[in-house]
């Protein structure tokens, strides 16, 4: 199956699959109007107003939900593609079957990618210390290498959470099978997301052009309120639509689904 293709399936699973869609759109609307009072900031206060106790305490929480709501949504597009056919009830039931194993497998990569970090950032203080030109060219050398190793190491893990959920292992397992298998089709992979992105852009452009228009139109809380659904139905939409797609480049690849 063609990158093309397994575009072009990923919009069908995602529009037939209202009651994912749906379920996302409250998540995201819910999370929207949570923040949105403590994020409207005095034009005079501070960029760092914004980062209030309330504000990252309501991130967390809307970050750990989420997780669940990861889980649950994978699973069910799981089903979907090999059954043809998702029940709403079980997104709940996908979602606490693999909440620790999915947060287990995101803080596995964060921790890699800080590590990473950390490098690069300590080089690049260490270049900036010191006065030796030869030093500094070697440092800055050595924090590009790490850098750029340190993406490709990203993208190895990309589908760890994916292919986690697909073959129901745990988080290391999923780890070590994501860098076997994005090694064996990286430019499929790697063009997959490219075009994703392109039209997720694309899409997101036309979202946001609309959202300006209702803004200027509607003053206050009732445009606010507006761009709000607008924006929580593009990201419901969109966080269907690129599992959806990776989700299937992994089952086809890896002939993990019978249907396809």
């Amino acid at each position: 199956m063609g990158i093309m293709e397994i575009v072009k399936k990923g919009f069908g699973i995602a529009n037939k699959n209202v009651q994912l869609l749906l379920v996302l759109f409250v998540f995201n609307l819910v999370g929207t109007f949570l923040r949105t009072p403590f994020m409207q900031a005095a034009p005079t206060a501070p960029a760092t107003a914004n980062l209030s106790p309330a504000i990252i305490i309501i991130s967390i929480l809307l970050g750990l939900i989420g997780v669940l709501i990861f889980g649950g949504v994978l699973g069910s597009l799981k089903e979907y593609i090999q059954n043809q056919k998702a029940q709403l009830g079980h997104i709940m039931q996908y979602g606490t079957k693999f909440y620790l194993r999915v947060l287990g497998v995101w803080a596995l990569i964060l921790a890699i990618l800080i590590a990473f970090t950390l490098v690069v950032a300590f080089a690049i203080s260490l270049a900036m210390a010191i006065k030796n030109l030869v030093g500094v060219v070697i440092l800055l050398a050595v924090a590009l290498i790490v850098s750029g190793v340190g993406l490709y190491v990203f993208i190895l893990l990309f589908m760890a959470p994916y292919i986690l959920i697909a073959d129901d292992i745990g988080p290391v397992s999923a780890l070590k099978k994501s860098i076997n298998f994005v090694r064996g089709c990286l430019g499929k992979i790697v063009s997959l997301f490219v075009m994703l992105v392109l039209i997720t852009v694309g899409i997101g452009f036309v979202v946001g052009v609309i959202a300006g228009l209702i803004t200027l139109a509607l003053k206050g809380a009732a445009g606010q309120i507006i761009v709000g659904i607008v924006a929580s139905a593009f990201n419901s939409y969109v966080n269907v639509l690129l599992p959806a797609c990776f989700l299937l480049i992994y089952l086809v690849s890896s002939k993990s689904s019978k249907s396809l």
